[in-house]
């Protein structure tokens, strides 16, 4: 059966954007890279590279054991693995074809006007937001200062979770001098509906496993897988309402040190949830 996978994308990292020139016979993609925060003592700048899944979702044919699954209230149990050096890729079928674009065109679609809650303009831009125009994109193998990478195929983006203040209302924020008042989304959302099968490989140790929608399809659940990438803080804090305060950290991933713009909010009481730490993005052409 088809089914529609999602990785939901959120914490310490950049979103790249592969697009392909005209005449490329690459299709593309969208590169998670997660920044190296290990070697922090505090627990609150310390980071954990992660890949969430439930595990009702995986294939029976998985040769891996995975140890300590947590019970979610989802209701199912969830398996969480350490991507800390990992450089791994996730590939789909549609009709017997691996990753195939969408519509048999190539790149990745950006979903949503400004006005749409779920679009993609609510992740901070690396250059026009932060204000870095040189950051450090790996090529090939996997650098510093990232820590994990996970490839996508062709897909669609947008966002979500609007970053609110505690009475409800829109939390707005600028980016350096510019005043213009922008929202924040606590997660990147990458889509890829109508796909058969999802692979999930590349790792150093673990082999390559598998996912699809055929427990969900039986309990009359929507056909929607979701695997989520996350590089938050080690620590948290039993805090409803604070502020991000993880853009300073994107400073070393600027090939010079470039400190980012601040990022600050219109409004200095609390935004909901306390431990957001909304990534960025960028678009790079190949």
């Amino acid at each position: 059966m088809d089914f529609t996978i999602q990785v939901i994308f959120t914490g310490l990292g950049v979103a790249v954007v592969r697009e392909p020139k005209p005449g490329s016979a690459d299709p593309g993609g969208v590169d998670l890279l997660l920044v190296d925060m290990s070697k922090e003592a505090d627990v609150m700048k310390r980071h954990l590279p992660r890949l969430i899944f439930q595990l009702d979702d995986l294939l029976e044919t998985a040769e891996d054991r995975y140890d300590n699954p947590h019970f979610a209230a989802v209701g199912s149990p969830q398996v969480e693995i350490d991507l800390s050096g990992e450089d791994c890729k996730l590939a789909y079928m549609v009709n017997g074809s691996s990753s195939a674009p969408a519509n048999g065109a190539n790149g990745t679609s950006i979903q949503g006007l400004l006005s749409s809650q779920e679009a993609v303009e609510w992740i901070p831009e690396v250059k026009s937001a932060l204000g870095i125009a040189d950051l450090v994109v790996p090529d090939g193998s996997l650098v510093a200062p990232y820590i994990a990478r996970v490839r996508l195929p062709p897909g669609t983006l947008s966002s979500r979770r609007l970053l609110m203040h505690s009475d409800g209302e829109l939390a707005g924020f600028t980016f350096g001098a510019d005043p213009t008042p922008h929202p924040l989304a606590e997660q990147l959302i990458w889509t890829r509906e109508g796909v058969s099968g999802v692979e999930v490989g590349g790792f150093k140790v673990l082999k390559p496993f598998s996912l699809d929608a055929e427990l969900r399809d039986q309990r009359r659940e929507p056909a929607v897988v979701q695997l989520a990438v996350s590089n938050l803080p080690a620590g948290a804090l039993p805090k409803r309402f604070g502020m991000p305060s993880h853009f300073p950290m994107y400073g070393m991933c600027s090939k010079a040190g470039t400190m980012p713009n601040d990022v600050l909010p219109l409004r200095a009481d609390g935004v909901t949830p306390s431990g957001a730490c909304p990534p960025l993005r960028m678009s790079i052409s190949i």
